[in-house]
């Protein structure tokens, strides 16, 4: 059966999720945390998207990116390459490292939005890996809590303030957002 088509947008935000194949770890050191969030730089400048959250788990990563333009499956499979080729040569394997295509999930809703942006932070502490969001290093929760971020190409419009920010990442993720991501077959919009 052939694989549905990939929804896409010009000016549009996306959750971007993919994950180790076999659920196998894909950031086995800092160094592949490091590198990968280089490349997020490169592909941030490359095509042109907006990365507004980041979460780098053992084996999977979640992205928050506007595209002004229908980038996104070209920024994402230049990324997910890239990474998997560093990956095996670190790792004097080849192979695959990605368990297929990434999911993409179109978010047409401010509100799913900034649940969307929450979630994201929050999956360190759901996974139980950190005691407190901001505690994680490899997502960008404490890039929103500081005046200035590490990154220059993370994006922190979202919020105006790091107070503003703070409140919303400590409210509950709403059930609605948790029915949505607890699905082994994810929607592509969020509408």
């Amino acid at each position: 059966m052939p694989r549905s088509a990939r929804i896409s947008d010009s000016n549009a935000w996306y959750h971007v999720i993919n994950r180790g194949i076999s659920r196998r770890f894909i950031f086995l050191t800092d160094a592949h945390y490091l590198y990968f969030l280089d490349l997020l730089g490169i592909v941030s400048e490359k095509y042109a998207i907006e990365i507004h959250a980041f979460c780098l788990m053992g084996n999977h990563y979640h992205l928050l990116i506007y595209t002004p333009g229908n980038t996104v499956s070209r920024a994402i499979q230049y990324l997910n390459f890239r990474f998997a080729t560093y990956f095996n040569s670190t790792r004097d394997r080849d192979g695959y490292v990605f368990k297929g295509r990434f999911k993409s999930i179109i978010i047409r809703n401010q509100r799913y939005l900034l649940n969307v942006c929450r979630y994201i932070h929050q999956n360190p502490v759901e996974a139980g890996l950190s005691k407190s969001a901001p505690l994680y290093e490899w997502s960008s929760c404490q890039d929103y809590l500081k005046d200035s971020a590490r990154f220059d190409w993370l994006s922190r419009a979202l919020w105006e303030t790091p107070t503003q920010f703070f409140a919303h990442l400590n409210r509950p993720i709403p059930k609605k957002i948790r029915a949505i991501y607890s699905k082994l077959r994810l929607p592509n919009e969020l509408v």
